[in-house]
């Protein structure tokens, strides 16, 4: 999928990849079927022959229908089926594999979470940069597979799900990881034996954890903008004992948005 490539090369080769087997590679296929007759395989006999051509899928709704819009007749098909109204016919499966899509990649960044603790122990700062690489790309198709459900709406008739529940639940579980991430960073510091060895890997968990609170901070302040949990979602409890510094870091936005609801009144 497009949108699963994580870097501006990566991106860059795929774009040339893609355009190399669009332009060239597969043009000389349909050379070769036509005044050559070289192609022997009847699989690209039939592509060809029925106008197949390379696409683009951009993981969206708007790339498919795109795609969809090229084929041959399209203008016959009904475009009724790809509304996603509530009652529409589609609208079950796009939810479903909406959620489907959130679950994966909620357990995708609960083991790259695991992992990233474990290095706290047992240090890989090559597979700790991968790490924090593919954290970020969950995160944002998280966000994205999230946000694209807060927009559907109501759930498709038959489908027991309150996307509020779901979205507040994302911000609170990276709230609880960032508590959790300190915690643990907290621990492997305490953990280091007072050698003049250890004073290298005792200032990097000491960087490291100055970054993980500053995380928690606006984590902690996502989680309390969003407003009060959905019906049946749990509270975040606080469990980590902040410097006055960072506690004036925590508290101080969030009372002046507290400020600014209290001018809308």
């Amino acid at each position: 999928m497009w949108d699963t490539i994580g870097t501006a090369e990566a991106l860059k080769w795929a774009e040339d990849h893609f355009s190399q087997l669009r332009n060239v590679m597969w043009k000389v296929k349909l050379f070769c079927y036509e005044y050559l007759t070289l192609l022997t395989s009847p699989l690209y006999q039939d592509e060809i022959r029925e106008g197949a051509r390379l696409v683009k899928f951009e993981n969206t709704q708007s790339s498919a229908i795109e795609i969809l819009a090229g084929l041959p007749g399209w203008y016959y098909c009904d475009k009724s089926v790809f509304d996603l109204q509530r009652n529409s016919r589609i609208a079950p499966l796009v939810f479903s594999e909406l959620l489907d899509r959130i679950q994966y990649a909620q357990l995708e960044r609960q083991a790259i979470l695991d992992e990233r603790i474990q290095l706290l122990t047992s240090p890989n700062p090559k597979l700790e940069s991968t790490l924090i690489h593919s954290l970020r790309d969950v995160d944002e198709r998280l966000t994205n597979y999230i946000h694209q459900l807060v927009e559907f709406g109501t759930p498709p008739e038959g489908v027991d799900v309150n996307p509020q529940s779901i979205a507040y639940q994302f911000v609170l579980d990276i709230t609880l990881y960032s508590q959790k991430f300190v915690h643990a960073i907290e621990s492997a510091l305490s953990q280091l034996p007072s050698l003049p060895s250890s004073t290298l890997r005792k200032a990097e968990l000491k960087k490291t954890l100055r970054v993980s609170i500053s995380d928690y901070t606006n984590a902690y302040i996502s989680l309390h903008t969003f407003g009060a949990p959905p019906p049946g979602s749990p509270p975040f409890i606080p469990t980590l004992k902040l410097s006055r510094q960072d506690r004036l870091k925590l508290e101080t936005p969030i009372k002046a948005k507290q400020l600014q609801l209290l001018w809308k009144l």
